[in-house]
């Protein structure tokens, strides 16, 4: 993720920070189960997973952190979103996979955290620096049912990896708020579910939640949003390589 003064990578168990142009800075031991580490101020804010199951869910605590990764304190926790522990079981002992996961998710943006739960609807809640709670989003949105097509594919998708056969894979009646999403030049852009199974709604709302406009982008996880721009990998599979797309946002 890039800052305005350094570019973070969270890596397995540790935090490596550079500068804008690459050099290195530092390296901090995160330890197992803590993830998603941004700066905020003189501190940092992160997700660490509790691995005990509360009714067959894993629950995530995001939680602000002095500059050595000790915990200052929990504010805010929820499902743990896209998060999954792989085990290798036998068949009695497959975890659940849900292919229409709920969004629990934190960002900085401006020295203020943002973190989304669409297990409460087109959700965020919003904290100072010191994790002080500063307001809410709670939109209205316009909800979608998951199609058997869509199932389909999906399944079709996860039998070409190597564990598919690790999990059951379920789906939800309806497809939550968004899937993914990002905060740049002031505004929050919301990526849907491709619900129309080749193409996704990019919802765009100020940062207080207010509805700006909807367009339609590809189905991708892989993009990144900057002065009205849209930025997205494609990958090229007669060429074997991976291509970069832009889009204007009108």
């Amino acid at each position: 993720d890039v800052f305005p003064d350094k570019l973070i990578i969270n890596s397995f168990d540790k935090l490596l920070i550079f500068t804008p142009t690459g050099e290195f800075i530092k390296e901090i031991k995160t330890g197992l189960y803590i993830d998603s580490i941004y700066p905020i101020g003189s501190k940092y804010v992160g997700t660490w997973l509790d691995i005990k199951k509360e009714k067959d869910k894993y629950i995530q605590y995001i939680n602000i952190y002095d500059q050595k990764l000790k915990k200052i304190r929990e504010i805010f926790h929820g499902d743990t979103g896209g998060f999954t522990i792989i085990s290798s079981g036998n068949d009695s002992h497959k975890q659940n996979m849900n292919m229409t996961k709920d969004n629990v998710e934190h960002y900085v943006y401006n020295d203020r955290i943002y973190i989304s739960d669409t297990t409460k609807g087109l959700f965020f809640s919003v904290f100072d620096a010191n994790g002080r709670k500063l307001y809410e989003i709670n939109a209205p949105y316009e909800k979608h049912k998951v199609s058997e097509e869509y199932k389909k594919r999906k399944l079709e998708e996860v039998k070409q990896g190597p564990m598919w056969d690790r999990f059951n894979y379920t789906f939800n009646d309806y497809f939550p708020a968004f899937n993914y999403y990002r905060i740049a030049d002031d505004k929050i852009y919301l990526m849907t579910f491709p619900w129309r199974l080749d193409s996704c709604d990019l919802i765009i709302l100020d940062l207080k939640g207010k509805f700006l406009k909807k367009i339609i982008v590809p189905d991708t996880y892989m993009f990144a949003i900057s002065q009205d721009k849209f930025y997205y990998l494609k990958e090229n599979e007669e060429e074997e390589d991976w291509e970069v797309f832009m889009e204007p946002i009108r």
